[in-house]
């Protein structure tokens, strides 16, 4: 019964999703993971997400429809990544950390989130928070970064970019 109340708060939290991503989820067997899933088959809507089978809550199709991008920018840390891990499909939450953009590396692991887009990496030395970018941002997206960073908890916070780091 736990089981069962798990899969459904995993639906609810992260569809469309899939019984892969929620036996990675859960920490469950993959056959187990199904035959939960399976067992929910009448609360769950199946729909093509980006050309892949996934599946939401039954009656919540329209909410769906009018979810919108999340705008403004953050800094993520790297644990925070990992929720929004991919597939090797690039769909789903899924097993261990995967690299998100080319712009991450050992000494920035945590990510730069732009309205609703992983746009670059970040690391931190001292008072300097290093960025490296995966895509070019507009000056006023620049000047969110800049702002953000004075939010970090420490004194002097300032930021850097790396030149290279504008990739086409």
């Amino acid at each position: 019964m736990r089981t069962i109340r798990l899969c459904r708060r995993h639906v609810h939290r992260f569809a469309p999703t899939a019984p892969k991503a929620f036996a990675w989820w859960a920490g469950l067997p993959a056959a187990d993971a199904r035959q939960i899933w399976n067992s929910l088959s009448e609360e769950l809507l199946e729909v093509d997400f980006e050309g892949t089978p996934a599946w939401i809550p039954r009656g919540e199709e329209t909410s769906f429809g009018e979810a919108t991008t999340p705008h403004g920018t953050r800094f993520l840390v790297e644990p925070d990544l990992r929720l929004l891990g991919r597939d090797r499909d690039g769909l789903f939450i899924a097993p261990g950390r995967r690299t998100l953009t080319p712009a991450s590396d050992t000494f920035h692991p945590n990510g730069i989130l732009v309205d609703g887009r992983i746009v670059g990496a970040w690391g931190r030395k001292g008072s300097r928070v290093d960025i490296r970018l995966s895509e070019h941002l507009t000056s006023a997206q620049h000047v969110t970064l800049a702002a953000e960073v004075l939010t970090f908890p420490f004194s002097n916070a300032h930021l850097s970019t790396a030149p290279e780091s504008f990739r086409r």
